[in-house]
């Protein structure tokens, strides 16, 4: 299995996914894995941005909203990249 992004640290979401388990006769660590898999998804996908071509992918996750990288970033990435072509000159 993965290494967990986080750790379910509410009482009242774990007791949900406890229940959600139950319900549908499986393990909780299934359930939170279910639970999770959102945000694996969104952290796979941010972490294969390109920083030298500036191309980020936005993530939406149903009933959350959509992510993406901010244009201020975007700059600043712009920024240390022109710094580094600069400094290698």
């Amino acid at each position: 299995m993965l290494k967990r992004i986080h750790q379910m640290r509410s009482k009242r979401t774990k007791t949900h996914l406890e229940e959600i388990a139950k319900k549908y006769n499986i393990k909780l660590s299934q359930m939170e894995a279910i639970a999770e898999a959102p945000f694996r998804f969104f952290v796979k996908v941010a972490t294969e941005g390109d920083r030298k071509t500036m191309e980020f992918h936005s993530v939406r996750i149903i009933k959350w909203g959509l992510f993406s990288v901010k244009e201020g970033r975007k700059k600043y990435f712009k920024q240390r990249n022109d710094a580094n072509k600069s400094n290698k000159n």
